[in-house]
């Protein structure tokens, strides 16, 4: 069962589950969509939750490294892995407009370093980078020489110094 972490910053932390049941009955009953797509940033373990305990065509996710592209009891889990390395482009079409069966689900993984990158969007990333400039040379802790040189490279795939 979920449980709050408890307060950060006077955030309220609720469980995700019984938010996605909320919302889910928003979209579809109250403002009639034709499907909803949760975007989670949750561990395998938890996607295979939601994807048993709802209804979901199709559930986008995040936080584990490795990419992950299964179907769980009728539920397609789609996670493109760590670093945007990978993005996932989905296509969700019906058979007719007018259909009422399931929806068609494509997914493909491919490599963002494909595509250049969209210029506003590049600039308003240096931005936010730039608050942490100040940050760039501050030595949190020295590391005694047994340790150098230290090294995080590849850090989320191998043991690093």
């Amino acid at each position: 069962s979920f449980r709050s972490p408890g307060p950060f910053g006077g955030a309220t932390i609720d469980d995700p589950w019984e938010t996605l049941r909320e919302y889910k009955e928003i979209l579809e009953n109250d403002e009639g969509c034709d499907v909803v797509v949760p975007l989670q940033h949750t561990y395998v373990p938890d996607d295979h939750k939601t994807c048993r305990e709802f209804d979901f065509p199709v559930v986008l996710s995040g936080h584990d490294h490795h990419r992950v592209d299964e179907i769980v009891e009728g539920t397609r889990l789609i996670k493109p892995g760590l670093d945007g390395v990978y993005a996932t482009v989905l296509e969700i079409s019906w058979d007719k407009a007018s259909s009422s069966s399931e929806p068609k689900i494509r997914s493909e993984f491919v490599k963002t370093s494909n595509w250049k990158p969209d210029p506003d969007l590049k600039l308003e990333n240096k931005r936010a980078y730039d608050a942490l400039l100040p940050l760039r040379n501050t030595e949190l802790a020295r590391v005694p020489p047994t340790f150098t040189p230290l090294s995080s490279v590849n850090s989320r795939g191998k043991v690093c110094t």
